[in-house]
């Protein structure tokens, strides 16, 4: 499972040390879910940069994921993040529920 947010402007990537990801969890299978951040430069074949994989916990609650944004990288700029929803294969047929509530850009 994917989920897609296209920025309205590109971002430098030097914009920020860290990106957090604010969700609400509410998934009924704790410790089976990762999330993955990738940056895309949508104007340049192939250029995404993934900052890394966060398991979340599990159990109806807010949390705040942090993304560390490497300071040396090939993507100079980004116009769109991507998160990827890894589910453990034991529950690979039952979807995440996990809502996705805003991305903060940490300078």
């Amino acid at each position: 499972m994917e989920a897609y947010q296209k920025l309205d402007a590109p971002f430098d990537i030097t914009c920020c040390r860290e990106i957090q990801l604010a969700i609400v969890d509410a998934d009924h299978y704790p410790g089976t879910v990762s999330l993955e951040l990738i940056l895309i430069d949508t104007t340049a074949p192939k250029r995404a940069q993934s900052l890394g994989t966060v398991e979340v916990g599990g159990g109806s609650s807010a949390l705040n994921l942090r993304f560390s944004v490497p300071r040396v990288t090939a993507l100079r700029k980004f116009d769109q993040l991507k998160v990827v929803f890894h589910r453990r294969l034991l529950r690979a047929d039952k979807s995440a529920r996990i809502a996705i509530e805003r991305f903060v850009f940490l300078p």
